[in-house]
């Protein structure tokens, strides 16, 4: 159990603070992010297609949602 918990705060704090790695990284260094996060890349012309590593594929998911989930009623009792 303190494995996971070890890793799920290590990975939501690379998550938080990745675009400000990526920032102030060396190409090297940016390097290890994008082959940390992507995979599979394939360049088709001028358009570059990857694929998100787990477990970034379900953030990049979420992303991608445009379903909107229900507000809650202010009144929260049973109807009935």
């Amino acid at each position: 159990m303190y494995n996971f918990i070890t890793m799920s705060e290590e990975f939501l704090k690379i998550c938080s603070e990745i675009s400000e790695l990526y920032k102030f990284a060396k190409n090297e260094e940016k390097q290890k992010l994008i082959n940390y996060v992507l995979q599979n890349f394939l360049i088709e012309g001028e358009t570059l297609h990857y694929e998100y590593k787990m477990p970034f594929n379900f953030f990049a998911l979420g992303l991608n949602c445009t379903k909107k989930l229900p507000r809650l009623d202010s009144n929260q009792q049973p109807t009935g």
